[in-house]
């Protein structure tokens, strides 16, 4: 299998869903132009990143186990059904929005108008991972078509997230290492036990969250880094595309000419994610410009196709979430600093279990490596602060930086010089990563447990649309108000210029 269609596939699995956002959502003229701009800068992304695996000849052609690929395939299908793809399995509380704007997605023109009494709106959410399900359920009127598609669909990119890392990390062509690699990759997560243990040791009862398999909960926080499989099973858009592009970041960091055509669309698919990732991605292309010294790499920075990606999909995108992130909202919602109180501890413990440890193992071996910094810098930052009902910010802003992490512990495993200090840091990250894995698998095991074969088991809790909660005097939780939707759109600039379709 050659590196250039593993490429090939992976630009076009984050890039289709844009075009289909652009030509149905935009108007044709918008689309047209858009799309021309991206097109020549994804041609030169992919030239850049081929040309760069040609020249070192590392990974240009790579040969997989077959039939050890095709089982990661049918392990991949298995974890996807339990993940609630397409229905079949029980389905955790964040689907019942995922099925509402797919079946709107589906049913309604695009952009997707809202009229709830005198309230208009506009769907104004991250949508892209959608679309594709969408589409195929909105050519044959048929949602059960939509699901079946997203099903397929979303274990798609998580094989194309796994293969990169095979080759990236130069593991194809031992199975112990891919095998080693898709368990890592499916339950890898920060050891939020040891962190909710530590806590409980010094706070005694008032933080006692032994018993809680996603946050460390303090008297006025509680801080969330979710696991790969706790993604997938309740934000998968937040999941797939961000932690695509990161892989290919993570073997292109110094191409920083393609930094806005790689990462923009991820502000479609995960917005969090997009905010996680920026402040790295800026101080790290910033970096290399004060440690290069040259004028060439500050071109670099400025790049014909940074500046192109930005100025075509980044405004659009930018019109679009405009009406949604800048319209007032209640406090309880809107960013703020973390209150530790005098539990302030607490914030140490959980970055030290979650991923500080794992950086501190592993440490010498990216002494060098300012984006390695730059992640943990910024992970350490995300708890300090609050958005969202449910502090989303942390939880969505982490899951690309999880990521990253994760990728650079699988390079100290994999590909690291077998001495004696080595082995024993291999011993402590194995008790880590075995030790995060612990939750994920005993929430996958209550999945097996509740699964009805013989029943599809979608989530309607919100009904089949998210009409009835487009109105902002409804007595409902804020997040179901305010996270989903752009008011006043008469007002608005993507509704006014933009959009392909008026509210009819």
């Amino acid at each position: 299998m050659k590196f250039k269609f593993i490429l090939a596939a992976s630009v076009s699995y984050i890039y289709i869903p844009v075009f289909i956002f652009l030509f149905g959502f935009t108007k044709l003229y918008v689309a047209l132009i858009v799309s021309a701009c991206l097109a020549f800068c994804i041609y030169k992304l992919y030239k850049d990143y081929n040309n760069e695996i040609r020249g070192t000849g590392y990974g240009e052609k790579s040969s997989f186990p077959l039939w050890t690929m095709l089982l990661c395939v049918l392990i991949l299908f298995i974890y996807g059904y339990y993940m609630g793809f397409g229905g079949f399995a029980p389905q955790k509380g964040d689907w019942g929005k995922h099925n509402a704007v797919l079946n709107d997605l589906v049913v309604h023109q695009w952009p997707v108008y809202y009229r709830n009494g005198n309230e208009m709106s506009m769907l104004t959410y991250y949508l892209a991972q959608y679309l594709v399900p969408a589409l195929a359920g909105k050519i044959v009127h048929s949602f059960s078509v939509a699901e079946i598609v997203q099903y397929i669909w979303n274990v798609y990119g998580i094989f194309l997230v796994f293969v990169n890392i095979i080759v990236f990390l130069n593991m194809y062509s031992n199975k112990k290492k891919i095998y080693t690699g898709l368990f890592i990759l499916l339950f890898f997560s920060g050891a939020l036990y040891f962190a909710q243990a530590a806590a409980y040791f010094i706070y005694g009862g008032r933080m006692d969250c032994l018993d809680d398999r996603y946050w460390l909960m303090g008297k006025n926080f509680s801080i969330q880094l979710r696991s790969n499989m706790i993604s997938l099973m309740w934000a998968f858009p937040q999941w797939i595309v961000p932690c695509l592009a990161s892989s290919l970041l993570f073997r292109f960091k110094n191409y920083v000419k393609h930094y806005v055509t790689l990462l923009m669309p991820m502000l479609l698919f995960a917005s969090l994610s997009f905010i996680g990732i920026l402040p790295v991605v800026i101080v790290y292309a910033l970096y290399m410009q004060f440690k290069s010294r040259d004028v060439k790499y500050l071109k670099n920075i400025f790049s014909i196709e940074n500046i192109i990606s930005f100025l075509s999909l980044g405004m659009v995108l930018l019109f679009y979430f405009y009406g949604n992130v800048f319209m007032e909202k209640p406090a309880e919602i809107a960013l703020h600093i973390t209150n530790y109180g005098n539990e302030f501890l607490a914030y140490f413990i959980f970055c030290f279990f979650m991923f500080g440890f794992h950086s501190i193992i592993i440490r010498k071996k990216y002494k060098n490596d300012c984006l390695f910094y730059m992640i943990n810098t910024t992970l350490m930052l995300l708890p300090l602060f609050s958005m969202g009902l449910y502090n989303d910010l942390v939880m969505g802003g982490g899951t690309a930086l999880m990521f990253l992490l994760m990728m650079y512990i699988m390079d100290f495993l994999f590909n690291s010089e077998k001495t004696k200090t080595y082995y024993k840091a291999r011993g402590i990250l194995v008790v880590l990563l075995l030790a995060g894995a612990v939750y994920p698998l005993l929430e996958l095991k209550e999945v097996v447990n509740n699964d009805v074969i013989t029943e599809k088991q979608e989530d309607y809790s919100l009904g089949y649309t998210m009409e009835s909660y487009a109105n902002r005097e409804l007595d409902i939780p804020l997040d179901l108000k305010y996270n989903y939707y752009s008011y006043d759109i008469q007002n608005n600039i993507f509704y006014k210029y933009i959009a392909a379709k008026k509210y009819k």
